[in-house]
C-alpha cells in the first residue's frame, strides 16, 4: 500500500517549491519516497479492489459483523473474496490475495487506508488535510 504526502515548506525554505501530492508516494514497506507509478497494474489492482468491495457489500450483512470476532470475519470475507476472484478469473498469488483481504477488511471495519498507519507503533501523529495530503 502506498501513501501520498505533501511536504510543506519550512519558514526558512520559502523559496523551496512545495512538492505536490501527485509527485511522490511513500511506500509503507521500505519507508522511502518513490516516484509515482501510474502504470496499468496499479490501476488494475485498484479497480479489482473497488469491484470486490462493492460485490462484498452486496453479499454480507454489515449489522451482523458487529457480533462476530475479527478472526471469524476475516475467514468469512476471505472465502467470499476467493469466490469473487474465481468468478472474475483474476490471477492473484497468495500474498496479493491476503493483501486484498486486508485492504477490504480495513475498508469494512476500520478507517481504510489509514488503518495500517494506526497499527504502526512508530507513528504518533497523522494529519489528513485532504484525500491526497497526509502528514505522518
Amino acid at each position: 500500500m502506498k501513501w501520498s504526502v505533501k511536504k510543506a515548506p519550512l519558514p526558512e525554505e520559502t523559496e523551496t517549491p512545495v512538492v505536490e501530492a501527485a509527485d511522490v508516494e511513500v511506500s509503507k514497506n521500505d519507508a522511502t519516497i518513490v516516484p509515482p507509478q501510474a502504470d496499468n497494474e496499479v490501476l488494475k489492482n485498484l479497480d479489482l479492489k473497488i469491484s470486490i468491495h462493492r460485490a462484498l457489500l452486496d453479499k454480507i450483512n454489515l449489522g451482523a459483523l458487529d457480533k462476530l470476532p475479527k478472526e471469524t470475519i476475516r475467514a468469512e470475507v476471505s472465502d467470499i473474496i476467493a469466490d469473487l476472484i474465481l468468478e472474475r478469473r483474476e490471477a492473484l498469488n497468495r500474498v496479493e490475495r491476503e493483501a486484498l483481504v486486508d485492504d477490504v477488511l480495513d475498508e469494512l471495519l476500520g478507517l481504510g487506508p489509514l488503518e495500517p498507519l494506526l497499527q504502526d507503533e512508530t507513528i504518533t501523529d497523522i494529519l489528513v488535510n485532504g484525500p491526497r495530503i497526509v502528514f505522518i
